[in-house]
């Protein structure tokens, strides 16, 4: 749940914890992604 907050994920308090990982894995990639500038 940490996890989440800090990528800023909405509605992380309504989802199972499978569903929060795997928003949790597409914001990370999201995010790497961003960061190396792709």
């Amino acid at each position: 749940m940490d996890v989440a907050k800090k990528l800023d994920i909405s509605g992380r308090s309504r989802m199972t914890k499978p569903e929060l990982v795997d928003a949790i894995r597409k914001a990370n990639k999201s995010s790497t992604g961003k960061s190396r500038g792709n």
